[in-house]
């Protein structure tokens, strides 16, 4: 579940990509977490580190969000 712009959304809202405003929420989560972004051997992207930092990464992920570039920006 997260809470954005007055909004509850539960699970995977997919349209959140679209939302006003989506890149500085993951920009947010992903410059301020320490985990990494590694690809496994299929090329998908896995994270590692912290529980809690690895769900955020593949929720982005599973949101649609590119985390790999915002990880680059980083």
């Amino acid at each position: 579940m997260i809470y954005f712009l007055d909004q509850i959304h539960t699970g995977v809202p997919r349209n959140i990509v679209s939302l006003p405003r989506s890149e500085l929420l993951s920009e947010g989560i992903l410059f301020n977490c320490n985990a990494k972004i590694e690809k496994d051997w299929m090329g998908r992207v896995t994270p590692v580190g912290n529980p809690t930092e690895k769900c955020l990464i593949n929720y982005l992920v599973e949101a649609g969000f590119n985390a790999e570039n915002i990880f680059e920006q980083k």
